[in-house]
């Protein structure tokens, strides 16, 4: 049959139908007057299979099941019988607030189902309106007569039907609707259900092709001495003495920093197996000269961050009401300030990937959130065409923003052009943890002035983060800062930074911890200060339900931050976790919410103080996140997502010395184990509001509730994260 291709939009798509030797229906998605170019999302061959490409990344946050879901059920497909398939980067979502692509072809920001759910479900619409035209067209009747039936187009009046199968060629010349037509969604079957991920098998079964598993007829192996410093190049080393271990083939020297600004020169071994690269690299007797430009150690790099928050000058800066005008005089100042320190992802597979450079073609195999980003990575450093091109994205054994950075790829990019033959490159953890793209380090000095009746008359909030190239454009107020909910007579927020000394890169949920932190522990030191229950003071402090200005690529995915969502949360995780009802000696509870990525979040957290240890108790966690698309799979991105703030917020730290990291390994970077994990209840506010994320959104209050709870237990007040520098958790809590 001959190729054709047919564009027309659907509001907010282009479906493109194609036929070749295999009949499909193709739709991909164009928005801001832009067609991405797939090779295909949705197909339906003559034997009626449907297979989906999944415009998402797989890294332990069920998107692609979910997605999976939403096209069965707008398609009115059994979904047992729909074939996921990763994509690779060619399937792009676009944002048309900014005219070009949005999720980068991949997942991240928890807007995987924000951007997916009307995207996915005007691509269910389109191919089903399409196939509906045609059995009307085959059998001489209007559309609007025809309805389908689970992979069938039928015809009520007289009790015809077609199978997808039969009409997936001629419904494949046809042009795409205009206004596709939507199922009713109480006909859903599967969105609002819980359902197992479609990869959890093949996860059990130890049959996920994992990219750390992938071998190629061939490949040979390369372990990576990188410079230890964040800029620096070899003084010296052994290659000789790295070269006698047996099975290494070859040691050389790379300068990826050229090409990608976060990675850092290295000498690579190359060997016929792990083993052999990794003795090898113990062999090289490396030096190093350090060329980094400031603060090679803690104590100069705290003391400058220190003296910018006192004396520095705000790179953003925003006032609400006659903020100088208030006169302080006779008014209570109560005022605090808080510290984190730089962390690591830490997903539990650290960074593996596997390449061949044959010179007119490249292909890589590897995890990564962004396939595309990759894509024209490679292409950049090549000089290929992305048709010359293949990436195999695997699932991932976690990123939390890691693997969305290229610095791993760009040097095994590197490697494969040197070597010639299949190469892959293994992160061991210590890798990981000294090399890292580490989350931001942040002062900030949160200060009130407070009238006798204890109304807020002035709010000042300074902070200082680190950037990695140019501190002047550390600007940003949002995320906790200015676009929190709550209402003063007048307030001012100000934020500038220092360069760092560490590479810098997204850890989940990137920029709110910082500021969560804290706004919403300071606030908990008010409600002390004032003798008033926390929640009440939050609630008191927000007022009537009013809206808040949402950052543009949030409002552009629909969102509106509205703080009777915030109020909404605030009570239901007071009822569900007991609020005010009495604790055993030596308990208590904190509480936390915000506004992370488009979702409401509503915390307390409940710990034990005995024997001068900390135990985490419980933790109670109220969202809305819009519709549900998978409550099972929801309910684990929560639980997860609380744990890792928990862990995060207790132990993890990254720390210097002579401008080298002092960390290598969970010896040293601690995470929370599982006997100290605690029960997580978790409640889904019932919403039919468009679906938001959830991945990250649990993360950060957990760090103030945690701080708060620990307050309300010991009476001690930490505003530094990590929490153990001050406080002692138990390695384990009982258990009944």
């Amino acid at each position: 049959m001959k190729r054709r291709e047919f564009l027309a939009h659907t509001g907010v798509f282009s479906l493109v139908a194609v036929t070749g030797g295999v009949t499909v229906l193709n739709a991909s998605q164009s928005m801001g007057g832009t067609l991405s170019s797939p090779d295909w999302v949705l197909s339906i061959d003559d034997q009626g299979l449907v297979t989906f490409t999944s415009p998402f990344t797989e890294m332990g946050q069920g998107s692609p099941t979910a997605a999976s879901m939403i096209i069965a059920d707008e398609l009115d497909t059994n979904l047992d019988r729909l074939q996921l398939r990763n994509q690779d980067g060619l399937v792009v979502l676009t944002d048309p607030t900014y005219g070009e692509r949005f999720n980068g072809g991949g997942s991240g920001g928890s807007q995987s189902m924000a951007v997916g759910w009307p995207a996915l479900r005007a691509i269910g619409a389109t191919a089903r309106t399409m196939l509906i035209e045609a059995a009307a067209l085959e059998w001489g009747v209007a559309a609007a007569e025809c309805d389908t039936a689970t992979d069938c187009v039928v015809h009520p009046a007289s009790n015809r039907r077609l199978s997808y199968a039969d009409l997936a060629g001629p419904a494949s010349a046809l042009p795409a609707p205009d206004s596709p037509r939507y199922r009713p969604e109480s006909d859903y079957r599967y969105v609002g259900k819980p359902r197992a991920r479609a990869d959890m098998n093949d996860i059990l079964t130890g049959q996920a092709p994992y990219a750390s598993d992938r071998t190629v007829p061939g490949m040979v192996y390369a372990s990576i001495e990188r410079c230890p410093y964040i800029a620096g190049k070899p003084a010296g080393f052994d290659r000789e003495q790295a070269m006698a271990v047996p099975g290494v083939l070859d040691v050389f020297v790379i300068t990826p920093g050229k090409v990608e600004q976060s990675s850092k020169c290295s000498i690579v071994v190359v060997a016929k197996d792990t083993w052999s690269a990794l003795q090898g690299r113990r062999q090289l007797r490396d030096t190093w000269e350090n060329e980094q430009p400031a603060y090679t150690d803690e104590a100069d790099f705290w003391a400058a961050m220190q003296r910018q928050l006192d004396e520095g000058e705000p790179n953003g800066e925003l006032t609400l009401g006659d903020f100088d005008a208030v006169d302080v005089a006779g008014l209570q100042e109560v005022a605090g300030q808080y510290k984190l320190g730089y962390q690591n992802q830490t997903p539990m597979e650290p960074i593996a990937m596997t390449a061949h450079h044959r010179g007119e073609t490249f292909e890589l195999w590897t995890g990564t959130q962004y396939p595309s980003s990759f894509r024209e990575r490679i292409a950049e450093i090549t000089g290929l065409e992305q048709e010359q091109i293949t990436l195999h994205n695997t699932i991932m054994g976690g990123s939390f923003g890691r693997k969305f950075i290229r610095d791993g790829l760009t040097e095994v990019v590197m490697i494969a052009d040197h070597v010639r033959q299949p190469v892959k490159l293994v992160w061991t953890r210590e890798d990981d943890i000294r090399n890292g793209q580490y989350r931001n380090a942040c002062l900030m000095r949160v200060q009130a002035h407070l009238d006798p009746a204890g109304n807020v008359k002035r709010w000042y909030q300074k902070g200082v983060q680190t950037s990695p190239r140019d501190p002047s454009k550390v600007a940003g107020l949002s995320d906790g800062m200015s676009d929190q909910p709550y209402r003063f007579e007048a307030a001012r927020y100000e934020m500038t930074g220092i360069l760092s000394n560490v590479n810098l890169g997204p850890m989940r949920s990137p920029p709110h911890p910082a500021k969560l932190f804290p706004t919403v522990s300071f606030i908990d030191e008010l409600a002390h200060q004032l003798k008033v229950d926390p929640i009440d003071l939050h609630l008191r402090l927000v007022g009537d339900p009013h809206t808040i200005p949402t950052a543009e690529w949030l409002a552009g995915n629909g969102h509106v931050n509205d703080t009777a969502d915030y109020i909404q949360v605030a009570n239901a995780v007071r009822r569900l976790s007991h609020w005010d009802e009495p604790l055993p000696e030596g308990h208590g509870k904190g509480f936390a919410m915000g506004y992370i990525f488009g979702t409401y979040v509503g915390m307390v957290v409940e710990v034990a103080w005995k024997d001068e240890e900390i135990t985490i108790e419980k933790v109670w966690c109220s969202i809305n996140c819009g519709r549900v698309i998978n409550p099972d799979v929801a309910r684990q991105q929560v639980e997860g997502g609380v744990i890792y703030g928990l862990s995060s917020a207790m132990g993890e730290v990254i720390t210097t010395a002579g401008g080298a990291v002092q960390q290598g390994n969970f010896n040293d970077y601690p995470i929370m184990h599982l006997a100290q994990a605690p029960d997580v209840e978790v409640e889904f506010i019932d919403s039919d509001e468009r679906p938001s994320g959830l991945g990250e959104p649990p993360t950060p209050p957990a760090y103030p509730a945690l701080a708060n709870a620990i307050f309300a237990a010991s009476g001690q007040r930490v505003r530094e994260i990590p929490l153990n520098r001050h406080v002692r958790f138990a390695r384990s809590r009982s258990f009944s």
